[in-house]
């Protein structure tokens, strides 16, 4: 499966579009391009949209995918904007992401998403 990454810091947030395709088959190489922009910039706010993307993974795909996250990340706050569609996915994506203590929260708007990353 296909995807594109791109990146921008504006505002002393990194944001990161992820468009194309995929699911279980490239989530771990998408996770560890998104890791590496992110130390790369050694930004502590990020937003990431992934509403072009097509495909999610599964509930038990995303469990164990999360929890292969690095722990040294938590301390970014990270925004993920989505479709109203996939909410039940993004929903325990954020879940289980805030169980191990990382700081992600989804939103469906760019304006709620930076609203939230400017706040702290």
């Amino acid at each position: 499966m296909e995807y594109t990454i791109t990146t921008c810091l504006r505002d002393n947030v990194l944001e990161i579009a992820i468009s194309g395709s995929g699911g279980r088959e490239n989530a771990d190489a998408i996770a560890q391009d998104v890791i590496a922009a992110i130390r790369t910039e050694q930004a502590g706010k990020i937003l990431i949209d992934v509403r072009p993307f097509q495909g999610r993974m599964s509930v038990a795909d995303t469990f164990f995918h999360v929890r292969r996250y690095p722990l040294d990340l938590r301390h970014v706050r990270t925004a993920v904007i989505d479709l109203k569609e996939h909410s039940a996915f993004t929903s325990f994506f954020e879940t289980t992401a805030s169980t191990l203590g990382f700081s992600i929260r989804h939103f469906n708007d760019i304006p709620d998403a930076l609203a939230w990353l400017q706040s702290e």
